[in-house]
C-alpha cells in the first residue's frame, strides 16, 4: 500500500507521498507542516506537563500514585473539562448539529 501511494506521488511529479497530500491544503509543504509542529511544540508540552492543572494533575486527585500515561490523557481530560465548565457533552446529545447549507 505504502509503495503505491509513493508511486502514484512519483506518477503526478511530487516527491514524496506526504508533500502530494499536503499541496492542496493550507501548509502545501511537508517542511511547512513540521515548521508549523516544532513551532508550537514547545508551548503546547510546557502547558501540558503542568502538574498543577489540567489532565497532567487530574491523576493527583485520585490518589496521584500514579503517572499520567498517554492512553490516559482523554479520560482526564474529560474529567478536567467536566469540573472546570460544569459541561457534559452527552447533554448535547439530543439536539441535532444546525445545519449550514
Amino acid at each position: 500500500m505504502i509503495g503505491l501511494r509513493a508511486e502514484r506521488a512519483r506518477l503526478l511529479g511530487f516527491d514524496s507521498y506526504a508533500a502530494f497530500r499536503l499541496a492542496d491544503t493550507m501548509a502545501k509543504t511537508p517542511a511547512a507542516a513540521v515548521g508549523l509542529l516544532n513551532s508550537v511544540w514547545q508551548a503546547g508540552r510546557a502547558r501540558a506537563g503542568h502538574r498543577g492543572r489540567g489532565p497532567a494533575g487530574a491523576d493527583r486527585d485520585e490518589g496521584g500514585n500514579f503517572g499520567l500515561a498517554a492512553w490516559d490523557w482523554r479520560h482526564y481530560a474529560e474529567k478536567v473539562r467536566n469540573r472546570r465548565f460544569d459541561f457534559d457533552g452527552a447533554e448535547l446529545k439530543p439536539y441535532p448539529p444546525s445545519s449550514t447549507r
